[in-house]
């Protein structure tokens, strides 16, 4: 089995705790080289654990990214973190990250996908080879009001994959049928 998690943010928010030192592949991205260190101590000895520390998306760029700890995102994006703070960008330190095209990594046997991206899932999922078994993805941030910009767009693509929607917080929870 293959999971990956796409935008980890701070280490102690992994989502894949549970395949720790099993027998599941993991592969962590996280573009925030802050946030990727901890990502990096945190499963120094887990052997089916791979880590990179660049962004996701459709295109291979570098791009400017706002480091927000837990809510870093990528410029051009309606992340949470600018909801009711049009300052945000301006109070934030901006560094620039690589981005790497989906594609060219994506071989096509991802089995569960964890997206949270601060609003760029959608050209990740869209992007992707693979249909996991389940994917779950960042669709609001109720503390901020945010909706995830592309929530309409990434419902059409489940339903487009034959996916069903299973359950429904701040993250969806699509599994495919």
């Amino acid at each position: 089995m293959k999971v990956w998690e796409v935008g980890v943010g701070e280490g102690c928010q992994s989502r894949t705790d549970e395949f720790i030192n099993s027998d599941v592949e993991c592969c962590l991205f996280e573009p925030n080289p802050i946030s990727f260190k901890e990502i990096k101590e945190k499963f120094k000895d887990c052997d089916n654990f791979k880590l990179f520390n660049f962004a996701l998306g459709s295109e291979n760029k570098v791009v400017n990214f706002y480091l927000a700890k837990g809510s870093s995102f990528i410029d051009g994006y309606h992340s949470p973190e600018l909801c009711g703070n049009p300052n945000a960008k301006s109070e934030k330190e901006k560094v620039q990250v690589r981005l790497r095209d989906v594609k060219d990594i994506d071989e096509g046997d991802i089995d569960i996908l964890y997206v949270d991206t601060e609003g760029s899932e959608y050209d990740i999922i869209k992007s992707m080879s693979s249909r996991p078994d389940k994917i779950v993805v960042e669709m609001f941030s109720h503390g901020v009001g945010y909706k995830n910009p592309y929530f309409n767009e990434i419902n059409e693509w489940m339903i487009s994959n034959n996916y069903n929607l299973m359950s429904e917080d701040e993250d969806y929870e699509f599994v495919r049928i």
